[in-house]
């Protein structure tokens, strides 16, 4: 029986599987899962912006963001998915690349 990742000729939900190696792809689920609300919050507003995590958040103001990232408010459910899934692409990046690719305004 062939593997799901063969079937798809390596692609998984639209994504080239092979682009991350296991071992990377272990390591930022563990350090992801290590990481609370709060602190992802941070770190994700440290690496791209409070603007650009409010945008990735759908929210208008980057005081939101700001709030969450002190505790003071609490993002829903779906925000936080999409604010987890921004964390590991900005993640996967950065293995890739200097943090200044990952970084919006910054010179690569």
């Amino acid at each position: 029986m062939a593997s799901e990742h063969s079937q798809n000729n390596g692609f998984v939900d639209g994504f080239d599987s092979g682009y991350m190696l296991d071992d990377e792809r272990n390591r930022l689920g563990q350090d992801q899962a290590r990481l609370a609300d709060q602190e992802l919050i941070r770190d994700l507003r440290d690496l791209l912006g409070a603007k650009l995590v409010a945008y990735i958040a759908s929210v208008k103001e980057t005081r939101t963001v700001g709030q969450w990232a002190e505790g003071k408010r609490t993002p829903s459910a779906q925000v936080m998915q999409r604010l987890r899934t921004a964390h590991d692409v900005a993640a996967v990046i950065g293995t890739k690349d200097s943090r200044a690719v990952v970084q919006p305004g910054s010179k690569a």
